[in-house]
């Protein structure tokens, strides 16, 4: 039997809204040879709605399990010689597979990148070059884009399957950003790494109870500082100078994501890890650099979370780019 060539996992939880166009915009890319289903927990209705084709399978988790093993399950299963985990409301346009495919075969790749947006819940959508993203991908060009933000979100990513089997897979301990945990043990094995301009991955923002991913509370947070605090012990001295600057913006949005939520505690200590870093002021629109140099950070992100419920109470719906980065996946 040949092996499938790309294997699409797709961990669901009440997802039977948005399913459908998940799983039809992979098959419609000839590269894909199975796409597997995860459903996170028995759901009839999401059961019934994931659409019919010899190239599907169904896997329902017993019970709720949480987005890193689902994708645990899907991996076991999977046939490919690479493999991308596609979000039950995102969706892959125009052959990203294809062209991801054929970059990673090019290259001998264990890892290649592709274009990806970021439909927000206003309708409007933002595209990123991943030229302009990451570059040039390398280790240290994907990592130094994690810590600022920059981060390629798993819809347009693919890997080789043996390679994510020898880095131990998905880390199921980690509540939140599980695809940069993912990717800093994957950098830290100095993998081989490949673009493509084809195409578009498209991440969905925006309906975080229908993800299998998603998570702010005082854990899921906390772990992210303790993390980061390991990956600085892992550093070399010449690595930690060369992204001091990037670490410490990882951590002032840790900061920020913190006090938005009201978890003072967390946030005083990601704030005081970035100036310890060296990352001096503030950083964002200068709407918020200008009211954060006023009122402090903690402050400030307190005074949004009451503008964006008196927003809610009158029905006004903006665009929340700021919720970009890959700690608020």
């Amino acid at each position: 039997m040949t092996p499938a060539r790309v294997s699409v996992v797709i961990p669901a939880y009440k997802a039977a809204a948005t399913i459908g166009m998940a799983v039809h915009s992979c098959l419609a890319d000839a590269a894909v040879s199975e796409i597997i289903v995860v459903v996170d927990g028995p759901d009839p209705v999401l059961q019934d709605a994931i659409p019919k084709s010899a190239r599907i399978s169904t896997i329902v988790n017993p019970s709720t399990l949480g987005a890193p093993a689902a994708r645990n399950v899907g991996l076991r299963r999977a046939n490919g010689k690479y493999i991308l985990f596609l979000d039950a409301d995102d969706y892959v346009e125009d052959g990203l597979i294809t062209g991801l495919l054929q970059a990673g075969e090019a290259e001998g790749a264990d890892i290649a990148f592709g274009p990806y947006a970021f439909a927000l819940a206003s309708g409007q959508r933002i595209d990123v070059s991943i030229e302009k993203s990451i570059g040039r991908p390398t280790p240290a060009s994907v990592m130094k884009a994690w810590f600022t933000g920059d981060y390629v979100p798993c819809c347009s990513v693919l890997l080789r399957t043996a390679f994510l089997h020898e880095i131990g897979g998905w880390n199921e301990a980690f509540l939140k950003n599980q695809d940069g945990e993912l990717m800093w043990r994957a950098c830290r094995r100095q993998p081989v790494m490949a673009s493509s301009t084809a195409g578009c991955g498209v991440y969905v923002q925006g309906q975080p109870s229908n993800r299998v991913s998603g998570n702010a509370t005082a854990p899921a947070l906390r772990q992210q500082v303790d993390f980061l605090a390991h990956v600085e012990s892992e550093l070399t001295p010449d690595e930690l100078l060369h992204l001091s600057k990037e670490i410490g913006t990882m951590y002032y949005r840790l900061a920020r994501l913190a006090y938005y939520n009201g978890l003072i505690d967390i946030g005083m200590d990601a704030e005081a890890a970035a100036r310890r870093r060296g990352y001096d002021g503030h950083s964002g629109s200068i709407w918020h650099k200008a009211f954060a140099s006023l009122l402090g950070l903690r402050l400030k992100e307190r005074l949004c979370v009451r503008l964006h419920k008196a927003e809610r109470a009158l029905g006004v719906l903006r665009p929340r780019v700021r919720l970009l980065s890959g700690i608020d996946q």
